[in-house]
């Protein structure tokens, strides 16, 4: 047990030991289940037990209070059958499981680790607690005094209130800067404070069936503002896509402002909106107004008869365009505008006048048309102008937001706050890093789909689902053409939480898999009747992609036990502490020779990082050189560098501090007059996006973070500018490109289009992908990451009616490489989006304007001989065409493409 261990037994270990002595094992059958998931079952048995315990003393302690006030009254016994018979029941299930060795020490374990954590966090805790305890007085100390002004809207707000408002708020912005802030202190704090969020979100879904996820809290805040502040009674539209929770939302706002849930229309309504305001009524003491919903919303009444106001609310109006447009029309100009305690009266009340109350407020909700869902009814344009309105999306559902994630992870925590699932089950997948400047490793989220335990998939689905929905790109985009046309089916987040607290309650119970539940899920709704066959079928695709098919046998993964900050580091927001390699540290000497003189340095600086480029200020010419490290000894500080002709020389700190600075990654020459400029840095961003756009995942996660040149490799650079090669990718290793060329040719060379400015006839097809081709050997590579420069201008006409081995010679010459076929496949997409036009690479028989290339580096071995991959976009098929001829061979209408490969430290 090490320093942060407490000395001794936890104190619950003593209690549950001390409850638990006298009471035997039993002899019962061998008990069930792991040890792990035995372990789990105590705990949260435990906390049932301690529960109606509870329930026993607080009845004990009532009845003192009673014989204290009154000495006359004889104590009760407390009698409840029902809860004497489940705590002897909880005490022997716990005794059972007490006394099984192995139960015990996983159970102590468990505590302890999470006894570790807490001390490990306490003081950070302490400090949040702080601030969140602050953050909470101070958010409902507004929200009490919004809803005073709601409450008082015919009067003008005091000063006080207008001053206590704008006070509070800005005390809220910045408690939540300062939460921010504490969450980047540490990883193990923030996954603290994240499982705190989580469990946070369990509570608000147990009890209301609603989460105020930051989303969320975004959109109450712009509806109270519509509400109290803007403060003209104009009805509130709600807009969104079916299943983004417009509803619940409105109920929510609703029980936050004023207490109680909204009133709501019923069906009958959409054929008869009149009896919403109110209807006349006879009986025997005569004629009166009975208040519909929205009557009551506004008066505060039930009836006319009524001699109190009581407070009104919130009118809510559920897809507002499926009402009869006239009646609609005249309901909303009716009520818009209208100011809390003025006289209204309106036909359905037969001259019956009230005032309006102040509390009162209209929200609806609407799924428009849009290009995507044409069909659907339009509001009437006299009611669209007296609506504001306010866009609902889905929760988010990505790497810095996971928001759907998390509230599934709460839908899935019992109410011992415990998830009671095997890691592997839930939890996205990560990549380790390895950084060797630093010498440090961390964790990146693997984004590519399909990854993770089948939680992490599955809400990564269920947002994919939701984009299709939407008509926005998504996993299938790159290989489905009708992959952003899903037209009725969609998966509501309440919905998908709602199975997962089912799973939970039962079939976790059950021994039931995670994955083989919401694949059993997912099959019966994709495969309902009420979803058109498009639908049903593009779902599927959705399910395979996302590997969330029922699995041929049950999963079984190891039942691990999560301590809280391990849950709440599920969360990808919460990031992943570097750690050191544990290898042998690298040495922190080195020696060079200046002028015969041996002179020792420290090869692993922090800043600036060994191997960087600098260059002096005052140096025109901009000669590069390579910083080594600082001088030890007798040259105590001073900067090593070393010039590419492998010159070495010292700088004194103040100078190299002032005169010094690091070469810049921007590359400028003319050719033929005109600049040619390169950026590197945005060049590697502009590669990230475009393979993160087109989902190469892994292309974007291995590109190299800290990009740096040998001197000579810069001068190659400027070179290949002088030339005209002004256009620029960086690629990641060829082994990379290589095991993804499937991939490459499915997302680049088979995939639709949607850009502007390409006509239906120049679309893709599918390629004509020769298999020899496809399986030629690339040459000429380096290992790792290198960037790849080539010209924008058409195929030089030098290299046309030319053969491979006579082009191969010409290339050396003028150091340049031939293109290989994965670059073939990046660089033609990307100029196709670039231009809106297939002219970078198209096939021609007029040979002076064809684009048909040689491959120069990707060979087919065949025997003694040599042949040579070519490519071409082909106008009459509409397809990329992709196969391969002898070396020997020339043809007027091809040439060879040229490259220049420039390698990177």
């Amino acid at each position: 047990m090490n320093s942060e261990q407490r000395r001794g037994p936890h104190p619950i270990w003593e209690t549950i030991d001390q409850e638990m002595t006298n009471i035997p094992a039993g002899d019962k059958a061998e008990l069930q289940g792991s040890p792990e998931s035995r372990a789990e079952e105590l705990f949260a048995l435990w906390q049932d037990y301690r529960r109606a315990l509870r329930e026993v003393q607080a009845f004990a302690c009532t009845e003192e209070i009673k014989a204290q006030h009154d000495p006359r009254y004889k104590v009760q016994e407390f009698s409840n059958p029902a809860i004497l018979k489940k705590i002897e029941s909880l005490k022997n299930a716990i005794s059972e499981r007490w006394h099984d060795t192995k139960t015990q020490e996983l159970f102590k374990q468990s505590m302890q680790r999470s006894i570790n954590e807490e001390a490990r966090t306490r003081p950070g805790i302490r400090k949040v607690e702080e601030i969140r305890n602050s953050y909470e007085e101070h958010t409902a100390e507004r929200e009490q005094l919004y809803r005073e002004v709601f409450t008082h809207r015919g009067k003008d707000h005091d000063e006080l209130t207008q001053i206590g408002i704008a006070e509070l708020s800005a005390e809220i912005s910045t408690e939540e800067v300062k939460f921010e802030g504490m969450e980047r202190q540490s990883p193990e704090l923030a996954a603290r404070l994240s499982f705190e969020r989580i469990k946070d979100y369990r509570q608000q879904l147990t009890k209301d069936g609603f989460i105020w996820t930051p989303s969320r809290e975004a959109y109450f805040k712009k509806i109270i503002d519509h509400l109290v502040v803007v403060n003209q009674n104009r009805p509130l539209l709600l807009a969104g896509e079916t299943g983004t929770g417009k509803t619940r939302l409105a109920r929510a706002v609703s029980k936050r402002l004023t207490g109680k849930n909204p009133y709501e229309v019923g069906e009958e309504a959409k054929t008869d909106i009149r009896p919403l305001l109110g209807s006349r009524a006879l009986d025997a003491e005569g004629s009166y107004v009975t208040y519909g919903q929205l009557g009551q919303a506004v008066t505060g009444k039930e009836s006319s008869r009524d001699k109190e106001h009581h407070s009104g609310g919130i009118f809510y109006m559920d897809e507002m365009n499926g009402y009869p447009a006239d009646a609609l029309r005249s309901l909303v100009k009716q009520i818009s505008g209208r100011r809390p305690g003025e006289e209204i009266t309106f036909a359905a009340w037969a001259g019956q006048k009230e005032k309006m109350s102040p509390d009162f407020g209209f929200l609806g909700s609407a799924n428009l048309p849009s290009s995507k869902h044409p069909d659907r009814a339009d509001l009437p344009v006299e009611v669209a102008r007296e609506l504001a309105a306010l866009e609902i999306d889905y929760p988010p559902q990505t790497a810095d937001n996971p928001e759907l994630y998390e509230m599934m992870l709460a839908a899935l925590m019992d109410h011992n706050n415990r998830i009671r699932l095997p890691n592997e089950e839930i939890a996205p997948e990560y990549t380790e890093i390895a950084n060797t400047v630093t010498n440090e490793k961390h964790k990146e989220l693997n984004t590519e789909v399909g990854s993770g335990g089948a939680l992490w998939r599955f809400a990564n689905l269920v947002a994919d689902v939701q984009r299709s929905y939407k008509g926005e790109e998504n996993a299938l985009t790159p290989t489905e053409r009708d992959a952003s046309y899903l037209r009725a089916a969609v998966l509501d987040p309440g919905l998908v939480l709602s199975w997962l607290a089912a799973y939970r309650k039962s079939a976790l119970r059950q021994n039931i898999d995670l994955q083989s539940f919401l694949g059993e899920k997912l099959q019966t709704w994709a495969g309902q009747k009420i979803y058109p066959e498009e639908d049903r079928n593009l779902v599927k695709k959705f399910v395979a992609k996302f590997n969330l098919e029922i699995p041929d046998r049950p999963i079984r993964n190891k039942h691990t036990i999560l301590s809280p900050q391990e849950i709440g580091a599920l969360s990808p927001r919460v990031p992943r502490e570097a750690q050191a390699f544990t290898e042998a540290p690298q040495p922190t000497e080195a020696i060079v020779y200046v002028n015969g003189m041996e002179v020792l340095y420290n090869p692993n600086p922090n800043s600036p990082a060994s191997g960087t480029s600098m260059t002096k200020k005052s140096d025109n010419r901009k000669q590069p050189w390579i910083f080594k490290g600082f001088g030890l000894g007798n040259e105590q500080g001073k900067a090593v560098l070393e010039s590419d002709q492998g010159e070495i020389i010292l700088v004194s700190p103040a100078e190299f501090r002032r005169e010094w600075e690091t070469a810049s990654m921007t590359f400028s020459e003319r050719f033929e007059g005109k600049e040619v400029k390169l950026d590197v840095l945005e060049t590697r961003s502009a590669s990230e996006k475009f393979y993160k756009e087109h989902h190469l995942v892994e292309f974007a996660a291995n590109l190299p973070r800290d990009i740096k040149f040998s001197p000579a490799n810069e001068t190659k650079i400027r070179e290949a500018l002088k030339m005209g090669f002004d256009r620029a990718m960086i690629l990641p290793a060829v082994d990379i490109q290589g095991k993804n060329l499937d991939l490459l040719i499915d997302n680049l060379a088979n995939a639709e289009y949607s850009g502007g400015g390409v006509r239906p006839e120049d679309q893709y097809t599918k390629a004509y992908m020769d298999s020899s081709a496809k399986n030629s050997q690339i040459r000429n590579r380096p290992a790792k990451g290198y960037l790849l420069l080539y010209q924008s201008s058409e195929v030089p006409q030098e290299t046309k009616v030319k053969t491979p081995n006579y082009l191969e010679t010409l290339f050396k010459q003028k150091k340049w490489n031939g293109l290989t076929l994965p670059e073939y496949l990046l660089l033609q997409r990307k100029e196709l989006e670039q231009r809106q036009n297939h002219n970078f690479d198209a096939y021609s028989d007029n040979a002076a304007k064809s684009q048909w290339t040689w491959l120069l580096d990707n060979r087919v071995s065949s025997g003694s001989s040599s042949r040579v991959v070519i490519a071409s976009w082909s106008p009459g098929r509409h397809r990329v065409r992709v196969h391969w001829d002898d070396a020997g061979r020339s043809d007027a209408r091809l040439g060879a493409r040229p490259a220049v490969v420039v390698e990177m430290i």
